[in-house]
């Protein structure tokens, strides 16, 4: 049984439901904004040491970008910034983009706070 449509449903659902808007800022002096819809990723695990070695480390974030609106991974580059509320609600800041990861059917994209 071929699951694929089962799967492109779920996918749209959730980014029907879930996604924020946000927005892509290519690096370089052409100003382009691309639109697009993302998801933030809760993380599964705190993988950082306890106690008080790291106590002024800003952890990553995970967002995942429909494929539909996402640019291509080669097109977004690290030093991409992302226009984007933290959760629903919140003010939209800046993220830059530290990695970029094609999984099936979307894009995830590891982000830090803008400096």
């Amino acid at each position: 049984m071929d699951l694929g449509p089962l799967k492109l449903f779920a996918r749209d659902l959730n980014f029907e439901v879930l996604a924020l808007d946000v927005t892509i800022v290519p690096p370089g002096p052409d100003g382009r904004l691309v639109p697009a819809r993302g998801i933030w990723i809760t993380p599964q695990a705190d993988t950082r040491p306890s106690g008080g070695e790291l106590q002024g480390v800003t952890p990553l974030r995970t967002i995942a970008l429909a494929e539909p609106t996402a640019p291509d991974p080669i097109a977004m580059p690290i030093g991409t910034r992302i226009l984007a509320p933290g959760r629903s609600g919140a003010p939209v800041t800046p993220w830059d983009v530290v990695a970029v990861e094609r999984v099936e059917d979307h894009v995830r994209v590891r982000v830090l706070p803008a400096a």
